[in-house]
């Protein structure tokens, strides 16, 4: 069940990041095609709707099986949220009984908002170093794709609207949650609003596992030549754009750079600050 679990929630994750490349592809087409702005606006609103009914029938659905096949199993539904506060544990580790459709519904659109929410940050990385490349063309487009309109805003302001947009969705299912007696009680809103912002800070980690991916892979294609490849090319611009804030530092001697090693270490340091163990001691000092 549990393997089972993480494929349908990948599932979904590809259904919305393929439905999002050809609704963009079909939108372009259609505007050309399209002799009104108001018809053109409400393709697009049909398209949108129809991919988050879709998405609601695969979760519901999801739900409805884990109340059916959850009894005979013996796999429990388990969702983790990071919580920060005074004398709580780092992790609260939630437990969503199997007699209630509710709490099934809840759990599988929070898991789910789980995986999309560290999707949408790694997109904005991958959006900040795109390689400006021929080889690289298709990809960009396919990655614009996921933002529509919004990818042509400034990435720091796309950053900080995905991050916005991340703790709303998990402040309302922490919201949700104490309305279905999964967290224990007492739960204020001001602490509602913490486990918001803490649980979806922690959704960066994945983006410091990508970083660090592709410093790596910058780093041995700096020392090692794979030949004229455009993924090797794709990797070197991207690599460079990933360590560009670091090239004001002394990190070269004489031929050798230090800045891809020292980008590595920096996102590993990352990986380790974003565990809910680390960010509550740093959550209670400045924010009691």
């Amino acid at each position: 069940m549990g393997f089972l679990h993480w494929t349908l929630n990948l599932a979904a994750l590809l259904l919305w990041a393929m439905w999002r490349a050809q609704t963009s592809q079909g939108s372009s087409g259609t505007a050309r095609r399209s002799t009104s702005r108001q018809s053109h606006l409400g393709w697009r609103m049909g398209r949108w709707a129809f991919l988050l009914g879709l998405l609601a029938v695969l979760l519901i659905l999801r739900a409805v099986f884990y109340q059916q096949a959850i009894p005979h199993t013996g796999w429990e539904a388990r969702l983790s949220l990071a919580q920060f506060h005074p004398g709580d544990e780092a992790r609260l580790s939630l437990v969503f009984p199997w007699a209630s459709l509710e709490l099934q519904l809840a759990f599988s659109i929070a898991s789910f908002v789980q995986w999309l929410v560290p999707f949408g940050f790694c997109l904005v990385l991958v959006l900040a170093i795109q390689p400006a490349t021929s080889e690289a063309r298709l990809w960009n487009q396919r990655l614009a794709a996921q933002f529509g309109w919004l990818h042509r805003l400034p990435v720091w302001l796309l950053a900080l609207l995905i991050l916005a947009l991340a703790v709303a969705a998990q402040w309302g299912l922490a919201w949700w949650f104490r309305r279905l007696d999964v967290l224990p009680a007492p739960t204020s809103d001001a602490k509602l609003v913490r486990i918001g912002c803490a649980t979806a800070l922690t959704g960066l980690r994945p983006v410091a596992w990508l970083a660090m991916a592709v410093l790596g892979l910058h780093l041995l294609s700096t020392y090692i030549y794979f030949g004229g490849f455009a993924f090797w090319k794709n990797i070197e611009v991207a690599g460079t754009q990933l360590l560009r804030p670091l090239r004001w530092l002394p990190l070269r001697w004489n031929r050798i750079d230090f800045a891809p090693a020292a980008g590595l270490l920096l996102a590993y340091g990352l990986t380790l600050l974003l565990t809910p163990e680390r960010m509550n001691r740093i959550f209670h000092l400045v924010w009691r």
